[in-house]
């Protein structure tokens, strides 16, 4: 199951907590989230089984196209197909309801699980953007998905 917010203060209170233990290092500080706040077009999705929680995804929509801005499944959930459906549920939520035809995120060069967590969902490198990322210095791959138009949302 999905469940779909605008991404507000309150949102934030507990997606910091997964951010810092998902990602570690790499979490987003808290000014970043604060700011992404303030942007009336940046919405989360969470994915649910049941009250809990396992993973959630940032999004930036503009007209029918959105960048994904992160996404990211507990550690304790990963491997277990939760991703994957978590993926496809937010893709039909993104197309009927949010009117969404492309999804583009970009991914460390060097994060090869990510790479291939998305190129198995169907994203297609459409870009190299050199020397993007810091501490550690990469090159980030651009991806593109397409939405098909036939699809439903499931229950």
């Amino acid at each position: 199951m999905i469940v779909a917010a605008k991404l507000s203060l309150k949102e934030i209170v507990h997606l910091k907590q997964y951010d810092k233990t998902i990602f570690k290092k790499s979490a987003w500080a808290e000014s970043v989230w604060k700011a992404l706040c303030s942007l009336p077009h940046v919405y989360v999705v969470y994915g649910k089984d049941g009250a809990t929680i396992f993973g959630f995804a940032v999004f930036s929509q503009t007209f029918n196209e959105v960048e994904l801005l992160k996404w990211a499944i507990l550690p304790s959930w990963q491997s277990a197909g939760y991703g994957s459906k978590f993926f496809q549920n937010a893709v039909r939520y993104l197309k009927q309801v949010k009117q969404v035809r492309n999804i583009f995120l970009e991914c460390r060069e060097d994060n090869k699980s990510a790479i291939r967590i998305y190129e198995k969902q169907g994203f297609k490198q459409i870009g190299l953007r050199k020397n993007y990322y810091k501490n550690p210095p990469a090159n980030a791959r651009v991806y593109k998905y397409v939405i098909k138009q036939n699809i439903t949302l499931l229950s």
